[in-house]
């Protein structure tokens, strides 16, 4: 699940932080914990992060847009998770079946 566009654009943020011009909707504080859980791979955990700092998410820069996407990204793939996980084994069998019969042709 790793985001190659994530990772950049919190390696871009962290580099700026020395320079001063670090973006100043975020705290030198968020931005380590970000780069630690994206750089640890820990994505469980950035969405925690990102439910419990519900601002990271405002504004139009290129860090609020990529943790944007990564949100709703985890949802879609909750969301199939919870649909595949309520169909019943032996339909899904039945579909799996039926995709490797098609497959033959």
């Amino acid at each position: 699940m790793a985001n190659k566009k994530l990772v950049a654009v919190v390696a871009a943020l962290m580099l700026s932080l020395g320079s001063g011009a670090s973006q100043a909707a975020y705290t030198e504080g968020q931005l380590i914990e970000i780069e630690r859980l994206v750089q640890g791979e820990r994505w469980s955990d950035l969405q925690d992060y990102i439910d419990a700092n519900p601002d990271l998410l405002v504004g139009e820069n290129p860090l609020s847009g990529e943790l944007r996407r990564f949100t709703s990204s985890v949802r879609i793939s909750n969301i199939i998770a919870e649909v595949s996980a309520s169909i019943p084994l032996s339909r899904f069998e039945a579909v799996k079946d039926l995709s490797q019969a098609q497959q033959s042709y």
